[in-house]
């Protein structure tokens, strides 16, 4: 297996951490209750977090798109829990 393979749970969390940050700054208007995170930033972890599942899966899957939605869920459970 490649390294980026063995890393690639790392690679997607730091793409969602790091597109938190940026639109929590930004664009960050409403807060969790007694901490400095945002509600919009916490959303844009999800949603960049889930596209880099789903684009690291795209990559080492041999199915079509659409036959691969059960390795990508596999995966971002995976990636979450860990």
């Amino acid at each position: 297996t490649s390294i980026l393979a063995n890393l690639s749970g790392i690679l997607t969390l730091g793409l969602g951490d790091a597109m938190a940050s940026i639109v929590g700054k930004r664009y960050g208007r409403k807060r969790w209750p007694g901490t400095s995170k945002t509600v919009e930033g916490t959303f844009a972890f999800i949603i960049f977090h889930l596209l880099g599942a789903f684009a690291v899966t795209r990559l080492w899957s041999k199915n079509n798109l659409l036959s691969g939605i059960e390795e990508w869920l596999y995966y971002t459970l995976a990636v979450s829990i860990t």
